[in-house]
C-alpha cells in the first residue's frame, strides 16, 4: 500500500503538473486528512519526506521515488535559503535535523543537503557528524558516620507500663 506521501506525488503527477514542493504539500495534507491551516502541516510534511526512503534503497529507481528525493531537496534548498524569518523551527540561526531533531547551524544543514544530493544516506551522515559527549563521572555515595550527638537515647520501654504520651508533651 503506497504511503500518503506516494500518493500526493502520483496525484500531481496525474494532475500533468510538475512536482514542486507547494502542489505537493497541497496534495499531502487533502490526503492526510490535515487541514490546511494546521500549524504543524510543515513538520508533518518533513517527517513524511524524512520517512520515505532514498533513491538507492529502492531497486527499481520508480518515478515516484524519483520525484520525491528532487522534492525533498529542493525544500531543504529553499529552507536554507529562506532563513530565520520566515521558515517555523529556525531559531537563532539554528536549523532542525530532520533525523534527530538537534539543531545545527547554517553549513552544517548545507552540508547535509548536500550530502543528499551526492546520493549519500542522511542517516549515514548524521551518524558521521554527529559530536560526541564526554561521560559523566558520578561521585560516589558518601555516609556519615554516627556521632554521639546525633545518636537518640534510649529510653526504656515497658509495655505495661502508663502511657508515655504525657510524659512526651
Amino acid at each position: 500500500m503506497p504511503s500518503n506521501i506516494e500518493q500526493a506525488i502520483s496525484l500531481v503527477l496525474s494532475s500533468h503538473q510538475s512536482p514542486q514542493v507547494s502542489t505537493v504539500l497541497n496534495a499531502y495534507l487533502r490526503i492526510a486528512g490535515f487541514p490546511l491551516a494546521t500549524p504543524d502541516a510543515v513538520t508533518l510534511f518533513e517527517r513524511a519526506l524524512d520517512k520515505h526512503p532514498h533513491m538507492e534503497e529502492r531497486p527499481a529507481g520508480t518515478v515516484v521515488t524519483k520525484a520525491i528525493t528532487d522534492v525533498r531537496q529542493d525544500y531543504y534548498m529553499r529552507v536554507l535559503d529562506l532563513g530565520s524569518l520566515v521558515m517555523p523551527g529556525i531559531v537563532d540561526g539554528l536549523y532542525k535535523c530532520p533525523c534527530c531533531g538537534r539543531n545545527m547551524s547554517e553549513d552544517e544543514m548545507k552540508r547535509k543537503v548536500l550530502a543528499l544530493e551526492d546520493g549519500l544516506e542522511m542517516e549515514q551522515y548524521h551518524y558521521l557528524a554527529a559530536p560526541e559527549k564526554p561521560k559523566k563521572i558520578k561521585s560516589k555515595r558518601r555516609i556519615a558516620t554516627k556521632t554521639k550527638a546525633r545518636m537518640r537515647k534510649a529510653r526504656p520501654f515497658d509495655p505495661y507500663g502508663p502511657s508515655t504520651s504525657a510524659s512526651s508533651m
